[in-house]
């Protein structure tokens, strides 16, 4: 399974960091604060690699089923918008 985009750019940061490119640099970079590439290495540190990696969220059920999330999306497609007002 290929890393998210979001895991990709947490695995740069740390490889751009290990390359000796300065904090504030690898901050600009990727576009983060201060806080949340501290938090990337602490979870490098503590769990390699997996530590950067997604993983599932606790929190609120999505409201429509996996399964039916394609056929809401033709049909969604399908509807005409001449009536938005």
């Amino acid at each position: 399974c290929a890393p998210s985009q979001n895991a990709s750019m947490r695995l740069l940061a740390m490889k751009t960091l290990l390359l000796a490119v300065p904090f504030e640099t690898v901050m600009k970079i990727h576009s983060v604060c201060e806080r949340t590439l501290q938090r990337w290495i602490a979870d490098y540190n503590e769990y390699g690699i997996d530590g950067l990696t997604d993983h599932e969220r606790t929190g609120r059920p999505p409201a429509i089923a996996k399964e039916l999330a394609p056929t809401l999306a033709k049909l969604l497609e399908a509807v005409s918008y001449t009536h938005l007002t």
